[in-house]
Order: structure tokens, then sequence, then C-alpha cells
């Protein structure tokens, strides 16, 4: 018997170690099986990613050809719209030419007529005076002296005829004459706009094709080498994915070929002592979970009765202890939330989903380990996980993530739907999977079977042994029915069997084993074979979609060619159509004009006569009318004798009637002077009434002011002075003060502002409620938080009080004298007009008051108003809104503190320089002038001295004339005044200018534009009246002051205190600093703001943008001074910030375009130390080798080769 123990105690020992082998052998199959899946998601993701792109490549060519089909379609239209537009052009000059055929047929016609009855008129009264002769004749004798009369008159009234009838002749010809020239002018001059918009678009459609062509291009090329990097990356991956298989199958092989290799004696050995939670359990390296909530949190999950549906679990910063970090409802949803509120840590997390079609609940163990973590703490979530896997104990399917993009919908899903039901986890603790049958009575039924099968067999002896079965937890490895409900284990729950029954369970046992390894092989080889062709399939579609990819895009790439070829042959044609038509138009001219140069030359001699007659006509007119005036004038001095008369004999009736009245006066002035007097104040009442009626007597068309909340300042007559001229028309700026500028409802502004500004404003909502009490329109529109938040938070309480007491006082009164200050019109500097003015000090701080209050009409822009689109905006309503920096503010009240203390006397002139022709840059033999570069300091520190001042304009009713100009085309150091000591050094500085001059200076825009008008805010006045610069056009600005210091730049801008200005002044006070403003090509907007910083390098560079750079600086450099001693150029980097141009292409530009102006060059680098010594380099270089800047262009590739040498080493 003992030997029999034994044995049985060796093969119960040699049992368990076989099924703990077993279950490991499993354990690591599954775990092999979730790898496999987990990288089977990760090739199903990555599929879906390509076949997405791929998704997303298709519409984007989608949406390209549509794009490229309008735009066909919208060039298609143009080129009608523009072929009916050319036909019906030529259709009005030929009826134009037909109306003036058969007008002049009908003058032909006319005078034809008009001499034939003129001749008809002149054969019978010929007749009828050789009738009355011949008369005479038969009836008297009259002397020889009458006969002779008579016919000297009827000769001298036929000549005076004649001579009367070809004047009229001439006159009409000249009227003809000139008519068609000027009809001749105008349509050159339309022919000449019609071509150069013609070849305006021209060139740009030219532009935009080849734009468009090379993006195309590039974007190909994109697409091509993505398409290559994918499936790079995708063969890459293929094979990683079979090395790998390929390494497992590798492994499991060598893992049986071992098991099948080892000894029996090993077989033997007992298993390690340990946990079932597995491996370690008890040991001070085991996950601690101890705390209540998570078994409580753990049993709502499992509830169905419980609204919560997820839990997750962490460390919180401990070594082993795991605590609740948050639990609730939404599934996988609302866990995916909960870890994203988390930090990058190891955490884990449990699960109730429901899905399928009859939604039941499945139960989902999820271990979280993020990819950035430390070795550490992966090796300590692989330790802890078998811990927290026994606490769990009950789930379908485990995952481990190493982000939220291992746990979505699909990705969890597709595991619940690939384990088809089965509960890996239920062999942890022998639970059941959360409904279905009764566990207690599965147990009871396996119960029952066993005993009735040991009944029958030999099991225990049939003696009624007693046979024990197992309470506590089911195995491992649990068998589960086809629905996924958990049965009896593999245990068969007895412990006390008989030896020839174990022999005959244990050989059963290892058929099953057997049978079992088979199945899974089978099944693994059956995986493996789909896999595979699931990979081959997927390769031959990717390949498929690859050429589909390459067919479409070399269709594509043909249509373009076909579209282009089209194009290019539909111009060609259009040209061939206009060449034709302008030769046939200037055929038309050639004969027009021999035509009309016959008709003049034919009527020269007319003319002529004609003239003579009118001279003697005038001589004869003004004899009379002499004569007539001294009549006149010999009448008037009588009326006025009889007046003056008339006046003494009433003077002398009123001082009669003063004596006869003179002693009662008196006699009642004596009884009344025994009265009191009266006190000052009821005097003072006394005289209100009459001073009321006097004002209302000068000012009778204005109503009397609304009484006010504070006392009224001096108001000026409601009534214009009589020297103010208006002008209410497109050339010259709408003044607040024009009797024409009226509100919607027909009242006089000009009134209102009186009424408003006559008032003491103390704060700003005062301020603020005057503001848009003049401009209603725009009530809710604009806002004043800029300047609320810079006088409550900015100003000190001090400086407040005296800009509203003194300042803002002083500004309202500049407004109401804005007739008296500017009583001429001021012109508006109009694009293609070459002008020039002058402004006073005065007149300039006067018109920015009148900004400051927005009263400007038409220039606050709004939906509808057109007429001042090319014009920048003037009023300051953008200046007070949020987001605006305090700092310009402060410039701009320092600048009305400043004048409104002490009003300056100097003037400032306005120039808008248009030039019509430019070098021919190629074959330009000016030499490179010298360049000095100064690699800190700002263009405004230096002092400008000017040389000339051309014809000018003042605008205070006074022109200068000839005199005046010669006067102060010269400055002589001996007439200048005392300040002018010592002679300083002469530069034009250089505006990095915006189209519309000043840029953001009145908004956000705070660069080199911006910060030179805060400084002189003199140069704001230009927005006023000067439109957007054209490509042949600057603005130079000559005798402004500086007010104010600056630092810093952009958002470091800081407004730097106080600044006196000893520029000295010219001959006509002006100061002698001198600004011109000349925009640089924004090349973001011209080439798109997509464009790369390399697509922008390389496209400036460009010989269309950079002749177009060459011709704007040289328009502002350019002068007509005849001398070689012109003031050099201050400048710096222009263009080369938000506008994207290069440094060294942009230098070189402005040192071309200043020699050709014979002008040097001052470069300020702002700080750059090294582009400061390598453009010194170059710019010694090329003076003192003595190239042309038509040499620099001829040889442009070398030289900015070289200058990249110097400035890029």
């Amino acid at each position: 018997e003992k030997e029999e123990d034994r044995r049985r105690r060796a093969r119960d020992d040699e049992e368990k170690k076989e099924r703990r082998e077993q279950e490991e052998r499993k354990r690591r199959a599954r775990e092999e099986e979730e790898e496999k899946e987990k990288a089977r998601t990760s090739r199903a993701k990555a599929d879906e990613q390509k076949e997405r792109d791929r998704e997303e490549k298709a519409k984007k060519e989608k949406e390209k050809e549509a794009e490229r089909a309008k735009e066909k379609q919208r060039e298609e239209t143009r080129r009608a719209d523009e072929k009916k537009r050319d036909e019906e052009r030529r259709r009005a000059e030929e009826k134009e030419k037909e109306k003036e055929k058969e007008k002049e047929r009908q003058e032909d016609n006319a005078q034809r007529i008009r001499r034939e009855r003129q001749e008809a008129d002149e054969r019978e009264r010929e007749r009828e005076r050789e009738r009355s002769r011949q008369a005479q004749a038969s009836s008297t004798s009259e002397p020889d002296t009458d006969k002779d009369n008579e016919e000297a008159l009827s000769k001298e009234a036929k000549i005076e005829a004649e001579r009367q009838e070809k004047a009229d002749r001439a006159a009409r010809a000249k009227e003809e004459s000139d008519r068609k020239k000027k009809e001749a002018e105008e349509k050159k001059k339309r022919d000449e706009k019609e071509k150069a918009e013609r070849d305006e678009r021209t060139r740009k459609e030219k532009a935009d094709r080849e734009e468009k062509a090379r993006k195309d291009q590039a974007e190909r090329e994109d697409r091509a080498r993505q398409d290559k990097a994918r499936e790079e990356e995708r063969k890459e991956q293929a094979r990683r994915d079979k090395e790998k298989d390929e390494q497992a199958r590798r492994e499991k092989e060598e893992q049986k070929k071992a098991q099948a290799d080892r000894p029996p004696a090993e077989k033997k050995e007992t298993a390690p002592s340990g946990g079932a939670a597995g491996g370690g359990g008890g040991g001070s390296n085991d996950a601690d979970l101890s705390d209540p909530s998570l078994l409580s949190t753990w049993q709502d999950v499992r509830s169905d009765s419980s609204s919560t549906t997820w839990m997750l679990m962490g460390y919180k910063g401990t070594r082993n202890v795991l605590s609740l970090y948050d639990s609730g409802e939404g599934g996988l949803k609302g866990f995916r939330q909960a870890v994203e509120e988390q930090g990058q840590e190891v955490m884990y997390g449990y699960v109730r989903e429901s899905y399928g079609e009859n939604d039941r609940a499945k139960f989902v163990f999820i271990t979280l380990v993020p990819d950035g973590l430390s070795g550490m703490a992966k090796s300590k979530a692989n330790t802890h996980k078998p811990t927290v896997d026994a606490f769990l104990k009950y789930y379908h399917i485990q995952v481990s993530a190493t982000s939220l993009d291992d746990l979505t919908d699909d990705v969890v899903h597709a595991r619940i739907k690939a384990a088809a039901g089965v509960h890996y986890g239920a062999g942890k603790g022998g639970g059941v999977s959360g409904g279905g049958e009764d566990f207690g009575s599965i147990k009871s039924n396996a119960k029952v079977f066993y005993q009735q099968t040991e009944k029958k067999g030999t099991v225990g002896g049939g003696g009624g042994s007693s046979i024990s079965y197992s309470k506590g937890p089911l195995a491992r490895t649990t068998p589960v029915s086809l629905v996924g409900r958990a049965g009896i284990t593999e245990k068969y729950i007895k412990t006390d069997l008989k030896a020839e029954g174990k022999r005959s369970d244990d050989g059963e046992a290892g058929t099953g084993d057997g049978d079992d390894d088979a199945e899974e092989e089978d099944t693994k080889q059956k995986e493996a074979e789909k896999r595979r062709k699931e990979d081959e399939e997927k390769k031959a579609r990717d390949a498929k979609r690859a050429e589909d990819d390459k067919k479409k895009e070399q269709d594509a790439k043909k249509k373009a060619d076909e579209e282009a070829k089209k194009t290019d042959e539909t111009k060609r044609k259009a040209d061939e159509a206009d060449k034709k038509r302008k030769e046939d138009e200037k055929r038309d001219q050639q004969e027009a004009k021999k035509k009309a140069d016959d008709l003049e030359k034919k009527k020269a001699d007319e003319a002529r006569n004609k003239e003579r007659q009118q001279k003697e006509k005038e001589a004869a007119d003004k004899k009379r009318q002499e004569e007539d005036e001294k009549k006149k004038k010999q009448e008037a001095e009588d009326k006025k004798k009889q007046e003056e008369e008339k006046k003494k004999k009433q003077d002398a009736e009123e001082k009669e009637r003063q004596a006869k009245a003179k002693a009662p006066t008196s006699s009642s002035s004596s009884s009344s002077s025994s009265t009191p007097t009266p006190s000052p104040s009821s005097s003072s009442s006394s005289s209100a009434p009459s001073s009321s009626k006097s004002s209302s007597a000068t000012s009778s068309s204005a109503p009397p002011p609304s009484p006010a909340p504070h006392p009224p300042r001096d108001l000026i007559s409601y009534e214009l002075p009589k020297g103010y001229k208006d002008a209410w028309d497109g050339d010259h700026v709408r003044l607040p003060c024009s009797p024409r500028n009226v509100s919607d409802k027909g009242v006089r502004k000009w009134d209102i502002i009186i009424h408003l500004l006559s008032r003491s404003l103390t704060n700003t909502k005062e301020l603020e409620q005057v503001i848009l009490e003049l401009n209603p329109r725009f009530k809710g529109k604009w806002n004043f938080v800029g300047l609320h938040h810079y006088f409550a938070n900015v100003a000190s309480p001090t400086y407040r009080d005296f800009f509203f007491k003194e300042t803002l006082a002083e500004m309202a009164k500049l407004v109401l004298d804005l007739p008296n200050i500017c009583p001429t019109p001021i012109p508006l500097l109009h694009q293609r007009r070459d002008k020039q003015f002058i402004l006073s000090q005065k007149q300039i701080s006067c018109l920015l008051a009148c900004a400051f209050f927005c009263l400007f009409p038409r220039r606050n822009p709004f939906k509808g108003q057109t007429e001042y689109l090319d014009f920048p905006s003037i009023n300051f309503s953008t200046l007070f809104m949020a987001g605006v920096s305090t700092e310009k503010i402060t410039c701009i009240l320092h600048y009305f503190d400043r004048v409104c203390t002490d009003m300056p006397g100097g003037k400032v002139s306005f120039h808008r320089q248009v030039l019509d022709g430019f070098p021919v840059w190629r074959s330009s033999k000016m030499p490179i002038m010298q360049t000095i570069v100064k690699s800190t300091g700002a263009i405004e520190d230096r002092e400008v001295r000017l040389k000339k001042a051309a014809s000018i304009v003042v605008n205070d009713s006074s022109i200068l004339d000839d005199d005046d100009l010669e006067w102060i085309s010269g400055m002589l150091d001996d007439e200048a005044p005392a300040s002018a000591q010592p002679d300083p050094v002469q530069y034009l500085e250089v505006d990095f200018a915006n189209k519309l001059v000043g840029g953001g200076v009145l908004a956000n825009g705070l660069a080199q534009e911006e910060i030179r008008f805060l400084q002189a805010p003199e140069l704001i006045t230009s927005r006023l009246f000067v439109a957007e610069l054209s490509d042949n056009e600057a603005m130079i600005v000559t005798g402004m002051e500086r007010f104010s210091h600056g630092t810093g730049y952009s958002t470091s801008f800081r407004h730097g205190g106080d600044f006196q200005d000893t520029t000295p002044y010219d001959k006509i006070r002006r100061r002698q600093t001198q600004l011109v403003a000349i925009d640089a090509l924004d090349l973001n907007r011209v080439l798109g703001h997509s464009a790369t910083k390399e697509t922008i390098l390389m496209a400036q560079f460009s010989s269309d943008l950079i002749t177009r750079e060459l011709n704007k600086a040289f328009c502002g450099f350019h002068s007509d001074e005849e001398s070689d001693d012109l003031c050099s150029v201050a400048t710096g980097h222009w263009g080369c910030g938000v506008f994207g141009g290069s440094k060294q292409l942009k230098s070189l530009i402005q040192i071309m375009a200043a020699s050709e102006a014979r002008r040097g060059v001052c470069y300020h680098a702002y700080g750059d130390m090294e582009f400061s010594k390598k453009l010194h380099t170059v710019g010694d270089l090329l003076h003192k080798k003595k190239v042309t800047v038509g040499g620099i262009l001829l040889n442009f590739t070398a030289y900015m080769l070289a200058f990249a040498r110097v400035s890029f080493p």
C-alpha cells in the first residue's frame, strides 16, 4: 500500500507538472496570438491610412481638375467678352466714321447750296441795278459822278459780301479742323490705353500660366516622391513582418524540439511554489491591490444594474501601490477621455463594452504602457500585470496598448469579434461571463454525472470510497460551451482516484492534448496561408492603384499640354488680328491726316482774310465803346454830384431835428440822475439781451448753441470768412467746413461741429460721444477701448488733466479756425499726375486735429463707398480701437502737446513724382557711385540738407513766381539763417513704404515706415491727399520736423521722449530734411501666400521683377537738377522684412538705381555686423573697378555669385 501510495503521489505530481506545462504553453500561445493580432491590427491601420491617403489624393486631383475646368471656362468667357468688346468697338468706330462722312457731305451740300443761292441773289441784284440804271438813263440824264458813285458802291458791297463769305468759310474750316484734331487725339489716347491694358493682361496671363505650370510640376514631383516613399515604406513593413513571422516560427519549432528532447527525469521534478496570481504572489515586488475602492468599483462594473461601465487604476507616484484614478459611464469613450486627462505612466483599466447585434456585454482588461516610458517602468508593468490579472479575474479579451490609437472602438470591437465569444480570462478564477446559466447548477450536474460514472466503472474500487470535490476556484484553462459559457474544469473535480481509473483518465487526457495540438497547428497554418493570400491581394491592389494613378497623371499632363497649346494658338491669332487692326487704323489715320492738312491749307487764306476783317471791325467797335464809356462816365459823375447834394440836404435837416430835441432830453436826464445806480448783477442782466441780439444779428443763418454742461470757450462766427474758397469735387480735399458738407437730414455739418466742439471736454467718454455724434453712421461699429485704456491705465492723472484742459481745447480751436487757416482748396495728388504743393506747419496741425476728431467727410470706409478706395485712411478712428499699441497714441499726443503749446512756423512740401521714361538698364554706362555702410544707427538719425525746390504751389493763397523759384533753387551758405551753421551732411532718407503711404500707422503696423511717421506725425497728413503709388511713382516730402525719440522695432517699439529738431531751414522756411517713399514688391502677394521661402528667393531674381524694383528706386532717387553733387541716399533693408526680399539683391538694386541717378549710398544695416562688412567689400570693389550699371546687369549671375561668396562663406 505504501508503494502504491508513493506511486500514486508520484503520478499526481507528474500530472500536476504536465498540467502546469500545458497551461504555460497555452498561455504563451495566447500571448503570441495577441501579439499577432496586434500586428494585424497595426497593418490594418496602416492599410486604412494608405487608403485614406489615396482617397484624399484622388479628391485633391478631382478638385484640381474642376478648378482647371473652371479656369478654362473663365478664360474662354473672358476671351469671348474681349472679342465681343473689340467687335463692338470696331462697329462703333465704323459708325462714327460714317457719321463724320455724312456730316461732311451735308456741310458740303449746305455750302454748295449757300453759294448757289448767294450767286443767284447777286445776279438778281445785278439785273435789278441794270434795270434801274436803264430806267434812270431813259427818264433823266444824271451826272456821271452819280453813276460812278453807284457803281463803286455796288462793287464795294460785292467785295464785302465775298469777304464775309470767305471769313465764314475759314471759321467753319478751322472749327472742323480743331474738332477732328481733338477727336484724333482722343482716339489715339484711347488706343494707347487699350493697348496698355491688353499688354498688361497678356503679361499677367503669361505670368499666371507660368506660375501655374510651375506649381503643377512641383505638385506632381511631390506626389511622385510621396508615392515612392509610401511604396518603400510598405515594402519595408512587409519585409519586417515576414522576418518577424519567420523568427516566431523558428522559435516555436525550437521550443517543440527542446520539449521533445527533454529527459524524463526533468518531467518528474515538482513545480516551484508561488502564488496562483502569476509568479511572485506575496513578494515585495507584487502589486498592492488592498485599496477597498478597487474591489467595490470592480463589482459595480461587473453588475448589469450599475451605470458604471469602466474603471482606471494607476500608481499615483508609488512603487507598487495601485489606486483608483477614475470610473464612470460611457464605455470605451469615457475610458479614453479619462486616460487623456492623466499623464504618461503605466495604467490598468477594466471596461464593460456592449457590442454586437444582441448587445451582449463584453469585458475588456486593458494594460496601458506608453512608448515614452523608461525601461524600468515597462519592466514594472510586466511584473505587476499577472497580479492585476488575477484580481480582475473575468474578461473576454486582454488589450496591451501603447497609446489611445490602440483603444479606438474599431480596434477593440475587432478584437472582440475575433475572439468569437471565447472568454480568455475565465480560467483565472473559474468565473462566468456575466449572464447565462447558473454556475451552481453546472457544478451539481457535473457532480451527479461523475457519481453515476463511478458507480458504473471501477474508479474507487466500487467499494463506496468517498470522493471529494474541489470547492475552490476553477483552473486557468476553463472549457467553454459553444456560446462561451464556462463549464467544468480539466481536474475532473476529483482528488481521490484509484490507480486504474487514474491511468485510464491519463491516457484519455494525453490523447486529447495531442488532438488539440494538431488542430492548433492546422489552424495556424490556415491562418498563415490566409494572411499570405491577403498580402498578395493587397500588393496586387496597390500595384493596380499605383498604375492607375500614374496613368491619370500622364493623362492630366497631356491634357494640360494640349490646353497650353490651344491657349498659345488663340493668343497668336488674337495678336495677328490686333496687328492687322492696328495697321488698318494707322492707314486710316494717315489718310484722315492728309485730308485734314489739305483742307487746312485750303482754308488758310480764308482765315487770314477773315482775321484782317475782324481786326478792322474790332477797331471800329473799340472806338465806339470808348465813346460810350466817356458818355457813361459823364452821366455817372453828374449823378454822383446830385446824390452828394441830396445827402448834404438830408444831413442839414437831421441836425435841425436833433437841435429841436436837445432841450427835453437834457431835462429828463437831470431828473433821472437822482435815482440810485444799478448793481453789477442788474447791469449784467440788462446787457444780456443786447449781447444776444447782436450775436444773433451776426449769425442769423445759424441756430444758437444749446446749453452745455460746461462753459463754452471762444466761439468763431458760424458764417465762413469772405476769403474762403470752397472746392467740393474729385480733384480737391473735401474739407469739413464746406457748405456742401451736410448730414443725412440736410443739416450743415459745420454748424454741428461748431456746436459740439465749443464745449469743454473733460474725459474720454465725452470725447467718444462727440466723435460719434459727428459720425452717427458708425455708432455701434467704432470702439474706443484703446483710448479709454490709455487714459485710464497708461497716462498719469496730471497729464490727463493737462491734455483735456489745455491740449484738447487748443486742438478744438484749431479745428474751428479751419476756414481761416486753410482758405484755399487743397489739391488731391491723383495717380499719373506729377504735382507738388506746400503746407505750413500750422495748416498741417489743423488738418491733423480734424483727423483726430474724425471730421473728414467720405473718408470713413463703409459698404458702397468707392470714391476714396485708392486713398489711405486719415481719420483716427482706427487708432482709438482695441489692440493698437499705446506707444502710437503717446507719439501722436506728444505732437499735439508740442504744437498746441508752441506752434512752429515752418513749411512742408509734398511732391508726387511721376516718371514716364526709365533708363535702358542693360546699356547704362553710369559707373557705380561710392557706398558707405553703417552697421548701427537709424536712417532718420541723419541730418538732411537739400539743394533744390522746383515749381511749387503754396496753399496760402499765393503762388511762387519765377523769381522766387530762382531764389530757392540754390541754397547759399551766406544767405542761410544763422541756425544753418555748421553745414549739415546731405542725405535723402528712404521710407520703406506701402503702396498706400503710411501703411498701418493708424492701425496695428509698426515697421520702419510707421515708426518714421510716428516720430514726425506731419507725414501722416500725406494720407489725406496722396493716392496709391503706381510702379512709376514716388512721394517726396521736404521740411518735416521730428518731434519724438523712438527705440525698438515692431512690438518692442517704445516712445523715447521729446526730440528737439535743430535741422536748419531753407529760404522758404522748410527744414533741410527730405524723405522719399517708395514701395517694394510684396513677394508674398505677388507669388501667393502659399509659396515657400525657396520659391520666393528664386522668383525675385527674374528679370521682370528686378527691372520693376530698379525703376521704382530710380523714380524715388531721380532729380531734374543737372548736378554731379546731389545728396546721397540713406537707406537700408528695403523690402526685406515681411515682403520677403533678399538683402543681398535689394542692396545691389538700390546701389545701381542711386548710381544711375548720380547719387551715392549710405546703407544702414541695423546691427548686422557681418552683412555690413561684406556689403562694404562688394560696394568698394564695384566703385574702385569703375563697374557700370549695365555691366552688372549683363553679368548679373556672376556678380550675384561673387556677392554670395562674400556674404555666405
